[in-house]
């Protein structure tokens, strides 16, 4: 009788043990710090177009008509393209998750023009009377949860609309570009 009991109670043990093992489930992350990578639904992991922007400082007229700072990446286009009604998520490694990642992702659209794609920074009035920042009208909201061991996951709060896209790290120079293209309807 103490053997069955003993047994049964092994047994309990052991399948408990085997479905806690099938629950940690193991996920795929980055190699390496700073890098964003698509993820897909299934899982795997799709490099975005690396890029260094470039600082660009237009003057008007001499300063007299004002001008702006911006940063540009050559291309109109990245070559990463998804559609704009696919459900988009991206993953991120990160030194420690205990950071707060609102304080080290920055997420922003970017203009197409002129063979570039540019972020308006900053303008300067006339003579340099006024100024504004005007990065954060083309920041992106985005949600982000903890990601396997050493990463987050970054997700729109919002569908992107079709347009040109770059994550980075605040402080990097490098951005992680993709573009949005417009929906194809099915008729």
């Amino acid at each position: 009788m103490k053997i069955m009991k003993l047994s049964f109670f092994v047994l309990v043990i052991l399948l408990c043990q085997t479905v806690l093992a099938q629950e940690k489930k193991t996920v795929t992350e980055p190699e390496y710090i700073g890098v964003y990578f698509n993820l897909e639904e299934n899982g795997n992991l799709v490099a975005l177009e690396r890029q260094t922007p470039e600082s660009k400082v237009k003057i008007k007229a001499l300063g007299y008509g004002g001008g702006e700072s911006l940063l540009r990446i050559k291309g109109e286009k990245s070559n990463v393209r998804f559609k704009a009604d696919q459900k988009l998520a991206f993953v991120v490694r990160v030194a420690s998750q205990a950071i707060d990642p609102m304080s080290v992702i920055e997420f922003f659209r970017f203009d197409s023009k002129k063979g570039y794609r540019q972020l308006t920074v900053a303008k300067v009035g006339s003579i340099g009377i006024s100024s504004k920042t005007t990065v954060n009208q083309y920041a992106i909201q985005f949600n982000v949860a903890k990601y396997g061991e050493s990463s987050f996951k970054v997700v729109p709060a919002n569908t992107l609309s079709p347009g040109e896209y770059c994550l980075s790290g605040k402080g990097t120079q490098d951005g992680f570009c993709f573009g949005v293209d417009a929906a194809t309807s099915s008729d």
